[in-house]
């Protein structure tokens, strides 16, 4: 498997963003305009789509949800509440830089790398990933976002608030209404899913894109050792935590590799979405995801290696 040509475009499409504003080709607003989009017509759709259509028995695969999304899960308490000022003066931004250090690229890097090495039978815990992603983790970064005064950061909001904005959030309602779609097994139209796949299909290259556009160079000098410490935990603390919870669980080791790669792949876009959505550390964010999809150009072969050393048998060797 070439882990560079997994991970290279998705790199390459962030410095075209990048490059595209420092040469004026496109104005620096661009990004907005692409993030709101992503967030409010990609997002759901993405969500909706992948949802509705997958297997409930699959979806409900509780040792996966258990391994890959109580470890974030708690990585991402623990980061917000014990992780000191390194992360942050403010529980806003320390919130934010939980998130980043948490949220993994399950769809874009996850997916093509557990699809290369394991075929179909990858792509199920891929697929359960994202939606832990999508209705485990980004609800949990919602509400801690709202308790630190929600979009405007003013008044810490009332737990119906907080309740509300967490339904009404496009990366929490399409997924609870996939849900419902998989449980009752309700039929999706097939023009509805051509629809929804063509927008969802919009997601990557739109906040690919305006990631690039929204770094600024100077926010890798002036908050370079937070990004540094998210990126650590990002591509190497959390990915161990997953790795000894399976081990010492006893999961089974096709289960446990799956979840350490789903929890080794750099920053998700979506962290940078919800970063512009509440108004804190945008380029951060930014920066953050340009450097751990980067530097998993050499972490992901590397943890692909040590779990080929705990189980020779698990890649056919």
């Amino acid at each position: 498997m070439d882990m560079l040509a997994i991970v290279v475009p998705v790199f390459a499409v962030i410095a075209t963003g990048l490059i595209a504003v420092r040469t004026g080709l496109v104005p620096a607003s661009i990004a907005s305009g692409l993030v709101t989009f992503s967030y409010f017509v990609c997002v759901p759709s993405l969500m909706f789509s992948i949802v509705a259509r997958y297997p409930l028995d699959g979806l409900l695969a509780w040792d996966f949800w258990l391994l890959f999304g109580a470890g974030s899960l708690l990585a991402l308490f623990v980061l917000r509440y014990a992780g000191g000022r390194l992360l942050g003066p403010d529980g806003r931004t320390r919130t934010v830089s939980a998130l980043a250090a948490v949220m993994a690229n399950t769809g874009f890097v996850a997916l093509p790398v557990l699809y290369a090495i394991f075929g179909e039978a990858g792509v199920p815990s891929a697929a359960i990933a994202n939606i832990v992603i999508a209705a485990v983790l980004i609800p949990a970064g919602v509400v801690l976002l709202e308790a630190t005064g929600g979009i405007g950061g003013g008044v810490r909001a009332t737990p119906r608030r907080m309740a509300l904005q967490v339904l009404k959030n496009p990366m929490v309602w399409p997924a609870l209404l996939g849900f419902a779609f998989a449980a009752f097994r309700l039929p999706v139209p097939q023009m509805i899913e051509d629809y929804l796949d063509l927008l969802g299909q919009g997601l990557t290259p739109c906040a690919l894109f305006a990631i690039g556009a929204s770094v600024n160079l100077a926010t890798l000098r002036h908050e370079g050792s937070r990004i540094l410490v998210v990126s650590i935990v990002k591509l190497v603390a959390l990915p161990a935590l997953v790795l000894g919870c399976g081990m010492a669980l006893g999961l089974d080791p096709f289960l446990t590799a799956c979840a350490v790669i789903a929890s080794a792949s750099p920053t998700a876009n979506t962290a940078h979405v919800l970063a512009v959505q509440y108004r804190a550390q945008e380029q951060a964010v930014a920066a953050t995801i340009s450097a751990t999809t980067a530097a998993s150009v050499l972490t992901l072969p590397a943890w692909l290696f040590l779990l080929g050393l705990l189980e020779p048998g698990l890649f056919g060797g």
